[in-house]
């Protein structure tokens, strides 16, 4: 599986209501696009076939700057999970799809909490209070990332 990557830069208040248009005019039959933000830009991964008209979609919705780069989940994920790399890419468009129609609030709220703990469940795990721990053991992991990632970009 290969990706196309489009980085769009652009105001941080702009990226909701693009990504949605994006969503709906551009990639709606994409089943492989999903979306990630960071404080100036947004990176689309979607099907090669389509780069080209989120490529257009971003330039006619006046935005500059636009990169084009290739993204093979097996090959260019993290390490320790390149190996469910595909699946990662279809849970990351199916989280993409509410992402982009619904308030931020609600997806580091509900989104967030319902689709944790699906997978949790899922998993086979139906403690609550085993869940809350792995939830504990992720959220140190993670600040554990932080700063490694971090202090490597400084």
């Amino acid at each position: 599986m290969k990706l196309a990557v489009i980085i769009v830069p652009m105001p941080t208040a702009d990226m909701q209501a693009f990504v949605a248009g994006l969503a709906s005019k551009v990639l709606a039959a994409d089943p492989l696009w999903y979306f990630l933000r960071d404080a100036k830009r947004v990176i689309i991964r979607c099907s090669p076939a389509k780069a080209s008209a989120v490529e257009k979609y971003a330039r006619q919705s006046g935005y500059s700057g636009i990169k084009r780069e290739e993204f093979i989940p097996a090959q260019d994920e993290y390490p320790e999970v390149r190996y469910i790399a595909e699946d990662l890419t279809r849970i990351f468009h199916a989280t993409a799809l509410a992402a982009a129609r619904l308030p931020g609030d609600t997806v580091r709220g509900h989104l967030l909490e319902r689709t944790v703990h699906i997978l949790v469940n899922q998993s086979g795990l139906h403690n609550f209070l085993e869940e809350a721990g792995l939830l504990a053991t992720l959220s140190l992991r993670r600040a554990w990332l932080a700063g490694k990632y971090q202090s490597q970009e400084s």
